[in-house]
């Protein structure tokens, strides 16, 4: 009866390495690449608010509207360099609550 079960696992397990072979690999889907930054004038008015009032822990709340064209896909970029850090040293470790909404503003 062991030798059985033995048997019929190893076909088993030969089987389903033979189907596996025969299964052809999955190409992933590559993101598009993104274009690099450019200096340019921005057509439209950015309008940014920033609460400083929490310096004590070093916490800045920032709200900034940006207004587009029209609708379509748009890239937004964190800066690697940080005013006053002479390095490219950007720390995204330290981004909390990002909220990104599209559409018509809030009131």
């Amino acid at each position: 009866m062991r030798t059985a079960l033995l048997l019929l696992s190893a076909a088993a397990l030969a089987a389903g390495a033979a189907v596996a072979q025969d299964v052809a690999p999955q190409l992933a889907m590559v993101p598009p690449e993104i274009a690099s930054p450019k200096d340019a004038a921005y057509p439209g008015t950015i309008k940014l608010l920033v609460d400083a009032t929490d310096t004590d822990r070093h916490i800045y709340r920032i709200h900034e509207t940006i207004p587009v064209a029209g609708a379509g896909p748009i890239t937004l970029a964190y800066p690697r360099w940080i005013p006053g850090n002479h390095a490219p040293t950007g720390r995204i470790d330290e981004l909390a609550g990002l909220t990104i909404r599209a559409g018509a503003p809030r009131a």
